[in-house]
């Protein structure tokens, strides 16, 4: 393997040994979080998390073709969309969680023929006593819809969409805003531009890597948990 620096935006395989071999020989992946934000959220006295998260898909049927042959080599919901949930409330909570539950449908046909699905819920307990609830689709006609709410018994923290500009026009035929953004390019613009700073501070020995295979596999090993909760039915404890 060439001695090379590099950075992914998600595992290279769903195989636990595939995934853990670039560490293995001293490789790791530059991640960006805020930790301000996460120490606000928890200020809030944590006990439960709401996640949704949806996608919008492109109605040309070129484009949706060749979305459909990438799905089918993404690993499936799990691994290519849920992980990236999973991280998230892994984050936020700052542990990992003991049981998972999860339930998966395909209303979308070509979804369903490629053997995936299109929409998903699930729950994680943690060993704290927190509960998450997900539930993410790969469908949104109305953009790329991503909210996240943290309750507990000091409050609630709420985060929301973004829109391009802030602006609400007021008419007698009620009210209208400009739609959310449509994609993850837009939506995390400036999460990817602070992730390859980061990328380079690492590189030139500035700063250190916030984040550590184990993070990275950790978070694998839940997507594999709910996808085997989803095939069988059944809630699966999870052993680190």
């Amino acid at each position: 393997m060439y001695n090379v620096h590099s950075v992914l935006q998600a595992n290279m395989s769903t195989s636990e040994f595939a995934s853990a071999s670039p560490y293995s020989q001293g490789k790791q992946i530059p991640h960006i979080t805020d930790f301000k934000y996460k120490e606000y959220l928890l200020s809030a006295g944590l006990h439960t998390l709401s996640n949704k998260y949806a996608v919008n898909v492109p109605e040309d049927l070129k484009v949706v073709n060749v979305a459909l042959f990438a799905l089918g080599r993404a690993g499936g919901i799990f691994h290519d969309c849920a992980v990236h949930d999973v991280d998230l409330i892994c984050w936020v909570t700052g542990e990992y969680p003991t049981h998972v539950f999860a339930s998966a449908t395909a209303f979308i046909p070509e979804v369903a023929a490629i053997n995936d699905h299109d929409t998903v819920a699930f729950t994680m307990k943690f060993p704290s006593g927190t509960i998450s609830m997900t539930d993410l689709s790969r469908y949104a006609a109305y953009g790329y819809d991503q909210r996240l709410e943290v309750f507990g018994p000091k409050g609630m923290v709420a985060s929301g969409n973004e829109r391009p500009y802030q602006m609400t026009t007021s008419t007698v035929q009620g009210e209208s805003q400009p739609p959310i953004l449509h994609s993850f390019p837009s939506r995390y613009y400036d999460g990817y531009i602070n992730e390859l700073n980061h990328f380079c501070d690492v590189i030139q020995g500035l700063v250190d890597l916030q984040l550590s295979g184990e993070n990275t596999l950790k978070v694998s090993t839940i997507a594999t948990a709910l996808e085997e909760s989803a095939a069988t039915g059944q809630m699966i404890e999870i052993k680190y």
